[in-house]
């Protein structure tokens, strides 16, 4: 890893470009660290197109988070020794565990302080974990509390395969007019089916109802991703 002589080199790995040359223009800013690549998630999910030669990647979460994950495994799988660190707009305590079973060093809100960033990346780099102090909040409650969270599971049976699959579609990222389209039907219908659902499973947006789906084993998001490659 780094150390005071020599910048922390960073790739930024984020969809939403405003956010991603916002990051960069911070990061340049501060001697210490050094950003080596710019990329949208999707460009390195193949590590064998953009070698990871980097001590921290940065990498944004947006929906769907298909890339995202995809991006966390793949780090983790061929360069071990580089930092995830998340950043998200969102305050889902069950999507941001996720990420960080799945590896990711820390996490931070999109709306995090200069020096939020710099202690993120520079705790990342000597192995350390951050995060922002409201995810640090929500997210220890969250854990203390796993054990009590319910999702509807015993609802599941009473969702039907063609729920099932508007669930899954939905998580990969297609509004309810493109199903429309591709299943051939009207977008009423796919309202009036959607809204039977969120009752159902107890969900309220599209952000909960991908927790509820990959909590309860109705969405792999790496596992589509990987039979797209």
């Amino acid at each position: 890893m780094s150390n005071l002589t020599t910048p922390i080199k960073v790739i930024i790995a984020d969809n939403v470009e405003i956010y991603a040359r916002g990051i960069q223009h911070l990061l340049q800013q501060n001697p210490y660290f050094k950003v080596v690549g710019q990329f949208n998630s999707n460009d390195i999910m193949n590590p064998g197109k953009q070698q990871l030669q980097a001590d921290v990647v940065i990498l944004g979460i947006s929906i769907p988070f298909t890339a995202a994950w995809r991006v966390l495994e793949n780090v983790r799988k061929f360069s071990p020794k580089t930092a995830v660190v998340a950043m998200s707009e969102f305050h889902q305590d069950n999507l941001i565990a996720t990420f960080m079973r799945k590896g990711a060093r820390g996490c931070i809100l999109r709306s995090a302080t200069r020096n939020e960033l710099y202690e993120a990346v520079r705790l990342a780099s000597q192995g350390k974990p951050y995060f922002s102090p409201e995810i640090e909040r929500r997210l220890c409650y969250y854990l203390a509390n796993e054990s009590k969270q319910t999702f509807n599971v015993s609802k599941i049976h009473e969702l039907t395969e063609v729920d099932l699959q508007l669930i899954r579609l939905l998580c990969e990222g297609l509004t309810l007019k493109e199903i429309a389209a591709k299943w051939k039907t009207s977008l009423c219908s796919l309202q009036w089916r959607r809204k039977k659902i969120y009752a159902e499973t107890s969900v309220h947006s599209l952000i909960e109802l991908i927790n509820y789906a990959v909590a309860n084993a109705i969405y792999h998001p790496l596992d589509t991703e990987m039979k797209r490659a």
